[in-house]
């Protein structure tokens, strides 16, 4: 299993999806949505880091275990977040539970330089992201990210990658396949 994380703006989505037609691409925080969904916590996707931290560490176990299914039949992408900015601080994307059931072979952290995150940001109205367009908060995301992949990478003894993915969508493709081969 491959987990792929970067900054909300940073191409990981479309990054990955370059891949569907080997691998299973699975997002973490739309099983965790279905999963607080039918529980009846929330009723839209972006409430998710709204809600206590213990119920979130509750949901990513149970994600966790949903997704670790499917790897055991097909290769694995998982789109996630390293950490989650919430109201109270940051919480981790991936709890050490959740970690040991995925047990991945390696993380990756995809970013962009400022400009073009915050140039992507604006353009993308499919979300109710927060308006955290500033220099000195995204780089406190990424600087706080990179630190909890590296607490993962060392928990679950994986490899780290970073790419930048910055250009036309599709230029960090072929170090993605590196990583993947």
């Amino acid at each position: 299993m491959i987990i792929v994380t970067g900054t909300p703006g940073s191409g990981k989505t479309t990054l990955i999806n370059s891949f569907k037609d080997k691998y299973t691409i699975l997002n973490y925080g739309t099983i965790m949505f279905e999963i607080a969904m039918e529980e009846g916590i929330v009723d839209d996707r972006d409430e998710l880091r709204k809600i206590p931290f213990k119920k979130q560490l509750e949901l990513q176990k149970k994600a966790a275990k949903k997704i670790a299914l499917v790897g055991k039949t097909s290769n694995v992408i998982l789109d996630t977040h390293a950490s989650i900015s919430t109201p109270t601080g940051y919480y981790p994307g991936l709890s050490k539970e959740a970690l040991q059931i995925l047990n991945p072979d390696t993380i990756v952290f995809v970013y962009v330089p400022f400009e073009e995150l915050v140039e992507r940001i604006q353009e993308d109205n499919s979300r109710k992201r927060d308006e955290f367009i500033n220099k000195q908060k995204v780089d406190e995301l990424i600087e706080i990210s990179k630190l909890f992949i590296a607490t993962y990478a060392a928990e679950c003894s994986a490899k780290i990658a970073l790419i930048n993915n910055s250009g036309p969508v599709g230029s960090a493709v072929p170090e993605m396949k590196k990583i993947l081969e």
